[in-house]
This record gives C-alpha cells, sequence and structure tokens, in this order.
C-alpha cells in the first residue's frame, strides 16, 4: 500500500510540473498615464492632452469629428485639442487611441464640456470701399480655402523652438479673436477669426527671420 501510495504521490506531482511548464509566461503590460490637463474647454481655444509610457508608438485623439495626432514631446506624447468657435455648448465624447510596440492598440473613452467662449460683439463696422471687395462671398470662399490646406499640413518634424509668444513686444489689442462684427457695407454679421494689435508701422516681428 506504501509503496502504491507513493507511485500515484509522485504521477500527480509529476503532473503537476508538465501542466506547470505547458503555460508560457505572462509579461506585464507598461502602463500607459493619461493626463488630460482640462475638463472644460472654452469655445475656440485649445487644450492639452499628454501621454507618457515606455511602449507608446504613436497616439491619437478624436473630438468633435476631427483625429488630433499626438506628437513626441520631452516626455512622452502630447496632443493639442481644439475646439472650433462655433461649437455648441454641450458635452462631447473624447476618444485617445494608443499604439503600444507590440502592436496592441489601448483606448480611453471620456468626454469634455464646451462652455461659452464669451466673445464680444464689436461695433458697426464699414471697410473701405478700396477693400470692400474683400467681402465677396467668393474672396471669402477662395481665402478660407487657401488656409485650411495650409493648416491641414501636419508633419511630425517641429518647426519652432522656445514658447509661443506675441508677434511684437509692443502696441495694444484692437479687435480680439472670435469678436462678431456687423459690416455695414452689405449688412452681414461676420466673426473675426485673428487677434488684431496695433502699432506704428515698420514695428518688427519678434521671432522671426528675414527670408534668404
Amino acid at each position: 500500500m506504501k509503496s502504491m501510495h507513493w507511485r500515484m504521490t509522485t504521477l500527480a506531482l509529476t503532473a503537476i510540473v508538465v501542466i506547470l511548464l505547458s503555460f508560457k509566461p505572462i509579461h506585464a503590460q507598461s502602463p500607459v498615464i493619461l493626463n488630460v490637463t482640462f475638463h472644460s474647454l472654452r469655445q475656440g481655444t485649445a487644450g492639452i492632452l499628454v501621454l507618457d509610457g515606455p511602449t507608446i508608438t504613436s497616439a491619437t485623439v478624436s473630438a468633435f469629428g476631427t483625429s488630433y495626432p499626438c506628437f513626441l514631446v520631452s516626455r512622452g506624447y502630447a496632443c493639442l485639442v481644439a475646439v472650433p468657435m462655433e461649437e455648441v455648448i454641450k458635452d462631447y465624447p473624447l476618444t485617445t487611441t494608443v499604439m503600444q510596440e507590440d502592436g496592441t492598440e489601448v483606448q480611453w473613452k471620456g468626454t469634455v464640456k464646451v462652455i461659452s467662449g464669451q466673445f464680444v460683439t464689436e461695433p458697426d463696422f464699414t471697410l473701405r470701399t478700396d477693400k470692400a471687395a474683400l467681402l465677396q462671398p467668393e474672396v471669402e470662399q477662395t481665402d478660407e480655402a487657401r488656409l485650411t490646406a495650409i493648416y491641414s499640413l501636419v508633419t511630425p518634424e517641429t518647426f519652432w523652438t522656445g514658447s509661443f509668444r506675441l508677434p511684437t513686444a509692443v502696441g495694444k489689442p484692437t479687435s480680439p479673436f472670435g469678436s462678431t462684427r456687423l459690416y455695414r457695407n452689405d449688412g452681414r454679421v461676420r466673426r473675426h477669426t485673428g487677434y488684431d494689435l496695433s502699432v506704428p508701422v515698420g514695428t518688427p516681428v519678434q521671432g522671426v527671420r528675414p527670408l534668404e
């Protein structure tokens, strides 16, 4: 009986060893840290989303019907998520998709609240006669298409260094971004898509090198 019991014990231990050897070791997946620096965004503004993890190869953020690429920075990846200034005030889905070295995909789904841009209304405006042609719909559409083509170009290279800054250290704002203007020329209300500064003629622009 003792001999049979010993043989059974030996067979059981052998079976356990065989079962254990049949399993491949499981390697823990490296964590991906997501840092959303905003809970809400004003119309016409942007927020930064940062991803950190040693196995990230690329990432994108989807929001407002647009896919925003993430770019390699000093620590991980960063993405600039912009809110169109005409976006309706409400909560929107925001999806972050991360690709890793082993080909796996990780997704994080959340929401972002769009709040009022608090845009101002400027006094009625009349464009000079020699500039009135700029208000023609076909001129506006051509200009918008040209700018869209420029802004749609995305490259992995960074074409600037340091922080962004105003183009001039002097002068004062005369018309803020997003303000509404009624043009007496044709009675239409338009949104201001720039940021105007009043400076003397000939004031140098900071950070711009002359063309060679």
